[in-house]
């Protein structure tokens, strides 16, 4: 059933995504082309720019929005009578729309780069970075990356950071279970209840980073950057283990909310 939830979600949000992601890089193409031509059509090429950077705020937006949007309208608002009536279970329902919210803000973040890539290709500006010798230092950071092993720091923290996006995630929607416990003010209390999540988690961390990168300053200070390596990935293995389960706790807690305190009137 969770796949057939998963298909439905994108079934029903695909279309506004593919159209602001492709003016995101139909925009960039066309300043990168007016940036090319030069002088001619400077203006042109000024006032591209402005809609490009505007383009990428408006698209981050619509896509944090849709992600609470279809949250609620599907969970916790009169559709939600129909929702739950589905051979599917609270757990479910969560997870679909959790994989589907994670798939877009990572394509958000992939047309973003993919833009400004394109805009930086049809510019032109990429023959004066080859004549300026980027293969040369290409050569010696992927030299540094085989020596000792940065693919494994890559990927890592690059999971890190898709499971920490899925915990953030995660939040909004316990947030919003807690606020439609209440016949009144529901938005207010989710509010309020993100935003003491919020700080309860940066007041965590930071105090977890500082006691973990207290005791850096020994390792740092040695002239072996393999064991600098070799500390940063287990430091980021604590984090990794310590979001996953933040995130199981907020997963579970709104499943069950849903589950068996959901309040639709």
């Amino acid at each position: 059933m969770l796949g057939k939830l998963i298909k439905y979600e994108f079934k029903e949000s695909w279309q506004p995504m593919v159209i602001v992601f492709g003016l995101l890089l139909g925009v960039a193409l066309i300043d990168g082309i007016a940036m090319r031509i030069g002088s001619r059509i400077e203006l042109f090429a000024d006032v591209m720019a402005v809609i490009f950077v505007l383009l990428i705020g408006v698209a981050g937006v619509l896509v944090v929005v849709w992600t609470v949007k279809r949250f609620y309208d599907n969970l916790l608002s009169d559709q939600g009578y129909m929702t739950m009536t589905l051979p599917a279970s609270a757990a479910e329902q969560v997870g679909a729309k959790l994989i589907v919210s994670l798939v877009w803000i990572l394509a958000y973040a992939a047309a973003v780069l993919l833009s400004l890539g394109l805009l930086f290709v049809a510019s032109g500006g990429y023959a004066e970075v080859v004549r300026q010798g980027i293969s040369s230092d290409f050569q010696q950071f992927q030299t540094s990356v085989a020596q000792y092993h940065l693919w494994v720091s890559f990927w890592l923290y690059l999971v890190s950071a898709v499971v920490s996006l899925a915990e953030t995630i995660l939040t909004v929607y316990f947030a919003m279970a807690v606020g439609q416990l209440v016949h009144r003010h529901r938005g207010l209390l989710s509010v309020a209840t993100w935003i003491a999540i919020f700080v309860v988690e940066q007041i965590c961390s930071f105090r977890i980073m500082y006691t973990m990168f207290g005791n850096m300053n020994t390792i740092v200070s040695t002239t072996d950057f393999s064991k600098v390596v070799a500390a940063f990935n287990q430091f980021g293995v604590i984090g990794l283990v310590i979001t996953l389960a933040v995130g199981a706790i907020w997963f579970i807690g709104t499943s069950w909310i849903l589950d068996r305190h959901l309040n639709l009137e």
